[in-house]
């Protein structure tokens, strides 16, 4: 579906972006990869469709979150929209397999933005609970209280911009001024 504008709307929650981590931000599929655990990137969401219990174990280890690398461009596409005074923040589900990830997640952010980021950072296990005009997730199919961006990763077939092909724009221009 193409990006389309979005009401003009003065709610706080109208200039408001959540952006998920996993597969948005970390780039822990990569992680995944030069770990030995895939050979290449799942092609669905049901990753353990593919592959071996034994390469899901180690998709929990402890420490993938916490030295995962960004995806290209991630960085300097969420501190751009924030330079711009939008309402930025940061959401993710903490995986319960891995007593780990919550811990990491709010380490990772703070190591890659800083520790102001880390305040508008928020794990959740429903993300329709957090009002927002965007939110942008690898996941596919999502429904909420906010307009869902697909970022493009091998398991959805979405075809919107990445970080490094602007996004950063493309929400802008969705959104409108801040």
């Amino acid at each position: 579906m193409p990006l389309q504008h979005l009401p003009k709307d003065e709610d706080v929650t109208a200039k408001r972006i959540l952006i998920d981590l996993d597969g948005v931000v970390v780039d822990l599929m990569a992680e995944a990869i030069n770990r030995g655990l895939f050979d290449h990137a799942p092609c669905k969401w049901d990753f353990p469709g593919c592959c071996t219990q034994l390469s899901m174990d180690r998709v929990f280890e402890d420490d993938i979150f916490a030295t995962a690398a960004p995806i290209p461009g991630a960085i300097h596409g969420v501190e751009s929209l924030l330079l711009l005074g939008y309402d930025v923040q940061l959401v993710s589900t903490p995986w319960p397999s891995n007593h780990a990830s919550a811990a990491d997640k709010y380490w990772w952010v703070e190591k890659w933005f800083g520790s102001s980021m880390v305040r508008l950072t928020t794990l959740t296990h429903d993300k329709k609970l957090i009002p927002a005009a965007i939110l942008v997730d690898d996941k596919p199919g999502l429904v909420g209280p906010w307009r869902h961006v697909e970022y493009p990763q091998p398991w959805n077939s979405q075809t919107e911009p990445t970080w490094t092909e602007g996004l950063s724009s493309t929400i802008v221009g969705m959104v409108g001024n801040p």
